[in-house]
């Protein structure tokens, strides 16, 4: 049985009825499989894990700005750290100061 929240987050990944498969079977998966199941983002083991995950980084944030990519940092750990209720409010509020914010970009620039 996986510890350390293993299983929860497989659950969450691959859905209750694949987490139980693979955990009660203790069948070895391959790479093509773990990506089917979304247990991974990147099944190329030819690369360095480094340089995938910062391929991905630049290919994600490419044209954003510090603040739309912090406050979409802050709303993925506010959905995952507080309850469900308390998250919606602060994605309302971080929605609304970057809306305010590009209004007064886009009014100034008028």
């Amino acid at each position: 049985m996986p510890g350390l929240g293993g299983l929860s987050k497989a659950i969450e990944l691959a859905g209750k009825l694949n987490a139980l498969k693979l955990v009660l079977s203790g069948d070895t998966i391959n790479a093509n499989t773990a990506l089917d199941l979304k247990l991974v983002d990147e099944p190329d083991g030819s690369k360095e894990c480094p340089e995938v995950a910062l391929h991905l980084l630049r290919e994600i944030t490419a044209g954003r700005s510090l603040k739309i990519i912090h406050a979409v940092m802050s709303s993925i750990h506010n959905s995952r750290r507080l309850p469900y209720e308390d998250a919606l409010i602060k994605d309302a509020e971080l929605f609304c100061e970057l809306a305010l914010e590009e209004a007064n970009r886009r009014k100034n620039n008028e």
